[in-house]
């Protein structure tokens, strides 16, 4: 018999209870807990396997354990079913085991069942095909979700593709499996040498480990006919040496994946750590991590964190006998996506330079005691704190002495776990949301390289393109959009233009004006709340930026743009520009399909203009901006075309940059004359 703890006491001894140890003939380690105080018995299977590189059959352990249920020799899956509910008992299989419960008298009876599971599964083909369609539509369902594509390009981040723990069950992968790679992996890895099985219940001891004995003992190891075929589960690649490969980056690595039209966005600052379960510091890391995460809510506006952000850690970190690692990850509206990335680096260094107060520290070891005595009054969680103490040789009395070896850490070890633990400035900054949006916000957390883009399995982005159709070239995609923009003779007749468009940036109205004269001169104005707060101007040789009464003279990339921007016709002259063209392909742009033209300049500075295939106006335009915080891109949707003077002109353009900004045109004046004074420059 044995009593959990009910009351935090600090400095107590936890009465954790010691299991009777026994080892089977076939090599099953069992480990009994007697609880006088249950009326039921639980059971939890431990298969331990090196992990695993499942490669293109990647999801096969997954699909094994999720089949576990379906048949075997004896009982078909509606036997097993049916006897299951008669016994009052409860099962949950995985890859490498089960959890299972019933009540005590019918434990005998329910022990042949999880023999015969463990023992003699055969994966009927009818459940096969049903569990593997289940699992491929599951996986397709979530594909869009930013919390699932956050934690599936987490593990590709950290640990990469070529080693198991980096490795991602696709639909691709799913469909390769066959039903005999499945009984290949049940064969080869759910034998009794390698198994663990903790019990704890109200039986004697005698009684029980005499039923188990009788029922397990007749457990061996079972072999499959293999084919050639078959040998590329035989021959998994156990990664035992995997501390050799993940580590942090040695700068900030910034990755984005795409998720069009989310308002929301997962932050994930992450990175591999190796901290094992029997590390002597891990009780110290795992309390700084509480104080951390505690900081971390508190320090957050109100409203930025989404509900299920609060429900959950912040951070985690999570030890591994092989590799751990640290993850902060919260989901925050797009308004607040580099603010929240911001402060969790903020609260991260300061963690590490400052000081921990008594206070702080009281409050969050009161936190951990709580969650720890709490937790022994479930029988699964102390069958898997019995099993971890045996699987990583921890000290007998490890968790009957959690709480007082937790009462005597102190400040000084908090900070050094900080130090060993938390990397501001070499984390992996993975971020799911609106790539259009909000990407920008985040170029100035990287490193020289700049952001990298991802798709939803951890690849490289690729934009998904329709080839061109034969014979049309990119020449001629632009020409086709001059001549609906009203053709090239009104268009080269034009001898000035005056746009004027307004929009709001934080609560004031904002009314940008450009004018241009041909043949290059041009002039634009940004007036906030009817005062001039920046204009640019180019006189046709030269060009200025005028900043609140500063004058600032571009740099030849700057200069060069402005010269593009001073030229009503610009578009037209790409090849007498000697610029590089090419048809890339056939995209979608806001459901409607658009040519793609890729323009790189004599400079090599990349434009992609998106024109609608059945208009052939150009609704998209996509450029590359050297700003202060780095490389960034600007992308432009033109809508609502209108005519003017037998010319079309969009009247809503929508910029994607630093932030989202909606502008609306309200006049377009052309061929009025134009004074050359206003392209003066001071």
């Amino acid at each position: 018999m044995f009593l959990y703890a009910n009351t935090v006491v600090c400095h107590a001894q936890t009465d954790f209870p010691e299991p009777q140890e026994y080892v089977l003939q076939n090599g099953l380690k069992v480990l009994y807990v007697e609880d006088q105080q249950r009326s039921t018995v639980s059971f939890l299977l431990k298969i331990e396997i090196v992990p695993v590189h499942e490669r293109e059959l990647a999801g096969v352990s997954e699909l094994m354990g999720n089949l576990l249920l379906s048949g075997t020799n004896t009982n078909s899956k509606a036997d097993i079913d049916q006897v299951i509910e008669f016994l009052g008992a409860q099962i949950q299989t995985t890859s490498d085991g089960f959890y299972a419960s019933c009540p005590a008298q019918n434990a005998k009876e329910f022990l042949s069942i999880l023999l015969q599971i463990v023992s003699e599964s055969n994966f009927p083909i009818q459940e096969f095909d049903k569990v593997k369609a289940q699992m491929a539509s599951s996986l397709v369902g979530s594909e869009n979700d930013p919390e699932v594509i956050s934690r599936r390009v987490g593990d590709v981040v950290r640990f990469k593709k070529g080693l198991p723990y980096g490795e991602l069950v696709t639909e691709k992968s799913i469909n390769n499996i066959q039903r005999r790679n499945v009984q290949v992996y049940y064969d080869q890895f759910y034998i009794p040498e390698n198994a663990y099985l903790v019990v704890v219940g109200d039986l004697p001891v005698a009684e029980m480990i005499k039923t188990i004995r009788s029922t397990f003992s007749l457990w061996g190891p079972t072999t499959s006919d293999t084919t050639s075929a078959d040998e590329q589960i035989m021959s998994l690649t156990n990664i035992s040496e995997i501390k050799k490969y993940p580590q942090p980056p040695k700068q900030n690595h910034v990755v984005f994946v795409d998720v069009p039209g989310t308002q929301e966005c997962m932050i994930d600052i992450t990175y591999p750590i190796f901290l094992s379960p029997n590390d002597p510091n891990a009780l110290s890391a795992d309390l700084m991590n509480g104080i951390l995460n505690r900081r971390l809510l508190e320090v957050f506006p109100d409203g930025i964190l989404q509900n299920d952000s609060i429900d959950h850690s912040v951070t985690a970190l999570q030890a591994d006998e092989y590799i751990g690692s640290f993850s902060a990850k919260v989901k925050v509206q797009n308004a607040f996506a580099d603010s929240a990335v911001n402060i969790i680096l903020n609260e991260m260094e300061r963690m590490i330079k400052g000081t921990v107060g008594k206070k702080e520290i009281k409050f969050v070891k009161e936190t951990l005691t709580n969650k720890f005595t709490s937790s022994l009054e479930d029988p699964r969680v102390v069958s898997d704190l019995i099993l971890e103490r045996v699987l990583f040789d921890l000290q007998k009395d490890h968790y009957g002495t959690y709480l007082k070896r937790l009462d005597t850490i102190s400040s000084g070890t908090i900070q050094a776990m900080a130090s060993a633990f938390l990397k501001p400035s070499n984390a992996h900054i993975i971020v799911v949301g609106n790539k259009e949006e909000i990407a920008n916000k985040h170029s100035k957390f990287a490193d020289r390289s700049g952001i990298e883009y991802l798709d939803k399995n951890g690849d490289r982005y690729r934009e998904k393109l329709q080839m061109p159709p034969t014979g049309i070239t990119a020449q001629q995609v632009i020409n086709d959009h001059y001549t609906a923009l009203g053709g090239k003779s009104k268009l080269l007749a034009r001898n000035a233009e005056k746009i004027v468009m307004t929009t709001e940036i934080d609560g004031s109205r904002v009314e940008i004006t450009s004018y241009r004269k041909a043949p290059n001169k041009y002039l634009m104005t940004f007036t906030v709340d009817d005062r001039e707060r920046s204009k640019k101007v180019y006189n046709g040789s030269k060009g200025v930026l005028i900043q609140e009464g500063r004058t600032m003279e571009p740099v030849d990339i700057d200069l060069a743009e402005l010269s593009y921007e001073a030229d009503m016709n610009f578009g037209m002259k790409y090849q007498q520009l000697s610029f590089d063209l090419s048809f890339v392909g056939i995209s979608n742009v806001k459901g409607r399909p658009a040519n793609k033209v890729r323009i790189i300049t004599e400079s090599g500075i990349p434009i992609e203009e998106y024109f609608d295939v059945e208009t052939k106006l150009m609704v998209k335009r996509i450029e590359i901006k050297y700003t202060s915080q780095g490389q960034m891109k600007k992308v432009t949707y033109f809508e609502d075309h209108k005519e003017v003077d037998g010319i079309l002109y969009p009247h809503t353009v929508t910029e994607l940059f630093d932030k989202k900004r909606i502008y609306e045109v309200k006049s377009i004046t052309l061929n009025e004359e134009m004074n050359d004074d206003l392209f003066l420059i001071p």
